[in-house]
């Protein structure tokens, strides 16, 4: 028997220590959205998210084209600002 779950891919969105505190992940956290808070491209690589935030931790350790590089399926969002 499957489900509809069991079907359905998860979506990871990895996110630096910079957005930890935004509500707004108890809201998206759900069996197929998972946010996951990272501190190192070593641990985005262990989870392969589809989307990644980088704030200013993550970009002190790689720059915002060397992320790209390493994640060329994800969405890759950061401030412009950074």
């Amino acid at each position: 028997m499957n489900s509809f779950a069991n079907n359905q891919r998860t979506i990871t969105i990895a996110y630096g220590p910079g957005y930890a505190n935004a509500a707004v992940w108890n809201d998206l956290q759900s069996k197929l959205v998972i946010p996951t808070e990272i501190l190192s491209i070593t641990a985005a690589q262990r989870y392969n998210p589809a989307l990644i935030l980088l704030d200013h931790h993550l970009l002190r350790e790689m720059d915002h084209k060397q992320w790209v590089e390493q994640f060329p399926d994800a969405i890759i969002l950061a401030a412009e600002s950074m």
